[in-house]
């Protein structure tokens, strides 16, 4: 039965450790090969009759391996895309609700909350004198055991650098402990809608676009995993409207959550440290201020300047240097290709257009200068002025017709550099 599970797994998850809601991402160690990890599971679940929901738990006393395996476990699921993850802080939360309903004698009705089919279920045990992540598969409504896979644990684990060198991976990690900080209160992120406003950067930081920059990656990070994401755009709306560009604090969080619909709103922060860059954020509860989550990442500064600046450009920035020069726009986006293309064919066509046109004004200057008596009779100056006059109207369409190729080549060179270029 459900029940029974469900208190097997209480027993566990009431193991001490860390709370998962607070701390610095890149220094937590990885303990298990993420792409081993991903085939043990592959083989453990062929064990369960098509699972749907599948709820997670790790027993172990060492709460940062036991944190470390929890993320680990939770993303490689994620990474299968076919079943619905409970992660462990919803299990724990769900749980804790049931044993306290428990107590006035609404046990099982707190418990079906859950509603998991199975449930994975990971432990240390020393195999040898090496430590090795068991994983059991459980189904819920027996509480029968379906299978069994070990995976070595890595017993140095020093902390991750694999994980803190790129804003990308940083904002991933952040996301992660901010959804665990939302779903330690029972909430599953899924129905969660959280806002990310522009983050506060100042020196190096701000003129490296990285403001900008971790703004896009931790909204993308929070899409990714399963929070409903206010639109930035509905998100500058909002906050133009309370005129609060530069938001450093809570006070008007509620005001701000109220126009987007939003439960909560991360705060995020880039300052400069020597060789590295630290991004500090928070998640904010929008009815009480209350911070549900808040991590930090330290980012190597090598390639990160040059990424962020080439991630944060915008199409209007791209349309006005295309307007400019030609395949400027392009190269501004990083498209070599395109801007050699459009610069070549628009440069070309204006070369033509101009060399048509002072053409056409030589001979129309041809025309004007012709006269009776200068070794020209007035039959063979006549021949002359019609022959020039028709080279000189030939040359003027030529002209115009290469200009209208040229207005219509430069329009569609800016018109794609707008395109092309990342929104904003």
């Amino acid at each position: 039965m459900l029940v029974a599970a469900l208190t097997l797994l209480l027993a566990a998850a009431d193991s001490p450790g860390l709370p998962a809601a607070t701390g610095d991402v890149t220094s937590l160690p990885v303990f298990v090969d993420e792409g081993v990890l991903l085939d043990v599971l592959n083989t453990l679940l062929l064990s369960a009759q098509e699972p749907g929901r599948v709820a997670i738990i790790v027993d172990d006393t060492d709460g940062i391996r036991r944190l470390s395996l929890e993320r680990s476990l939770v993303r490689t699921m994620r990474d299968r895309r076919r079943e619905e993850v409970i992660t462990p802080a919803l299990v724990k939360a769900s749980l804790d609700a049931a044993a306290e309903a428990q107590l006035v004698g609404g046990h099982a009705q707190a418990a079906t909350s859950l509603a998991a089919d199975h449930v994975i279920t990971a432990s240390i045990v020393d195999q040898g004198g090496k430590a090795v992540l068991r994983l059991q598969l459980l189904y819920t409504e027996s509480g029968a055991v379906l299978g069994t896979q070990s995976v070595d644990v890595d017993g140095a684990a020093q902390a991750s650098t694999a994980r803190s060198l790129d804003v990308r991976t940083a904002a991933t990690d952040l996301a992660d402990v901010i959804a665990e900080g939302v779903e330690n209160r029972g909430v599953d992120v899924r129905t969660h809608r959280i806002a990310v406003a522009p983050a506060q950067a100042t020196g190096a930081a701000k003129e490296a676009r990285l403001d900008r920059f971790v703004q896009s990656e931790l909204t993308s990070a929070l899409r990714t995993r399963g929070f409903l994401v206010v639109e930035r755009a509905r998100l500058s709306a909002a906050m133009e409207q309370l005129t609060i560009q530069e938001l450093t604090g809570t006070e008007r969080v509620a005001e701000l959550g109220a126009l987007l619909g939003a439960q909560s709103i991360v705060l995020a922060q880039v300052s400069e440290a020597g060789t590295t860059f630290i991004i500090s954020a928070r998640a904010v509860a929008i009815d009480t201020s209350e911070v549900l989550g808040a991590a930090s990442a330290t980012i190597v500064r090598d390639d990160v300047v040059s990424l962020a600046a080439v991630e944060t450009r915008t199409p209007g920035e791209a349309a006005v240097r295309s307007a400019v020069a030609p395949g400027w726009g392009q190269a501004f986006n990083g498209d070599g290709v395109k801007a050699v293309l459009f610069g070549i064919s628009t440069y070309g066509a204006l070369a033509t257009t101009v060399g048509l046109g002072v053409g056409a004004g030589a001979s129309l200057a041809g025309y004007n200068g012709i006269t009776v008596g200068e070794g020209l009779t007035a039959e063979e100056a006549g021949q002359k002025a019609v022959d020039l006059r028709n080279q000189t109207n030939a040359l003027l369409t030529a002209t115009a017709v290469a200009g209208a190729v040229t207005a219509s080549v430069w329009s569609l060179n800016v018109i794609d550099a707008l395109l092309s270029s990342p929104p904003d």
